[in-house]
Formats: C-alpha cells, sequence, structure tokens
C-alpha cells in the first residue's frame, strides 16, 4: 500500500483484529501483549487533532514534558512525592511532582479486582481468569466458564470482561456486534428457569 495514509491501514484492520488475535496461540498473544500492545493502543486509538494541536503547543513552550518510561518508586516527601523513573533508554530519572494520576485505565487482570461480586465468583470457581491474564475465560458469545472448563448457561458478559479471549473489546462497534451476537444467540435457545445460588446476592449487594 505504498502511498497510502498509515491511519487508514490502522483502521482498515478493525473487522479482522479479533479474528487474527483468536487465530495466534497463547505464546504469540503473549508476546503481543508484551512487546506491540501499547503500540497498537497508540496507533489505533488516536487522540483528535485539535487536542494533538494543544499538546504540540504545550511541549513546544515547555509547559508540557514528556518522560517515556516505567515508574519505579513513588516516596511521599512533604507535600509532594517524588517520582523515580527508569526511563526507557534504561537511564534513571528523579522528579519531584504535587501529583501523581494514573491513566492507564481500569485493571484488566481480574484477579486483582476488588470488586466483591467479582471476588465472589472467583473464589466459588463460577468464573475464571483468561489464560492470558486478561479479562475471564468465555465462549464465541460472551458465555463465562467456570473453574471447571463448563460454559454456564446463565451467566454472560460483553465488553472489557471478554479482554483476553478478544483483543479489541472496548469500543462501540465491538461492543454493538457483541450485543447483537449474543441477543440472537438468546433469542435462539430455551431454556428452564435458573435458580440464582442466594450468596451471588449477598456478594452484589443485593
Amino acid at each position: 500500500m505504498l502511498g497510502a495514509d498509515w491511519r487508514a491501514v490502522i483502521d482498515s484492520l478493525r473487522n479482522i483484529t479479533n479474528d487474527i488475535w483468536c487465530a495466534m496461540c497463547l505464546a504469540e498473544q503473549r508476546r503481543v501483549l508484551r512487546h506491540l500492545k501499547t503500540w497498537w493502543d497508540i496507533h489505533r486509538h488516536r487522540m483528535a487533532p485539535e487536542i494533538g494541536a494543544k499538546v504540540t503547543a504545550a511541549r513546544a513552550c515547555g509547559q508540557f514534558c514528556v518522560h517515556a518510561g516505567r515508574v519505579h518508586r513513588l516516596v511521599e516527601e512533604g507535600d509532594g512525592v517524588r517520582a523515580e523513573i527508569l526511563q526507557r533508554n534504561g537511564a534513571p530519572l528523579s522528579l519531584q511532582v504535587v501529583r501523581v494520576i494514573n491513566c492507564t485505565g481500569p485493571e484488566d487482570d481480574y484477579r486483582n479486582l476488588p470488586n466483591p461480586l467479582i471476588k465472589g465468583l472467583i473464589g466459588t470457581e463460577r468464573i475464571a481468569p483468561n489464560m492470558i491474564g486478561k479479562g475471564l475465560q468465555t465462549d464465541a458469545f460472551g458465555a463465562l466458564i467456570d473453574g471447571s472448563g463448563v460454559t454456564s448457561n446463565w451467566l454472560y458478559t460483553v465488553g472489557p470482561p471478554r479482554l483476553g479471549g478478544l483483543f479489541e473489546t472496548t469500543a462501540v462497534p465491538e461492543l454493538r456486534k457483541q450485543a447483537e451476537a449474543l441477543a440472537s444467540y438468546l433469542s435462539a435457545v430455551i431454556y428452564e428457569p435458573v435458580e440464582v445460588p442466594v450468596e451471588l446476592y449477598l456478594a452484589a449487594g443485593i
């Protein structure tokens, strides 16, 4: 695609990204998450041009600085925080800051979530974390799979909990497709009434 805009190339993959992901073995998926996921998110989920122009202007006048690396440690000092960072080039960097804002997004390893309902479902093995450490184990329609590998006929999910089984599962077009597929599946299946265990109501605070 010589001469094509790189944005069009990235966007053209949208309809087949999950197909490519599902065709990968577990080792390949882990390698993608480790080395490519951050770069993919930067190019796939781009900021609006207007915001980009403001960021560029702020950087040009020194109002906004970017340091690429990993936060090694945060230490409270007086009224602020000392942020110790290991930069991408391997050099250490220490910054004295007033505030630290975590913008890395929600926790997607469900084993670490403090939500009592999720903790209760995982603890009783009614649901299981995805083997890749992201999201939950589900089938092709979003039915949750328990700790014994049995697919539920009454617990379903769409969106971020399917991360791991799917690569793109947060944007509206993907959510719309998942909801439509699940609705079509459920409308074609007749289930006997299911009794929900009382402990699940307690865990959910109902």
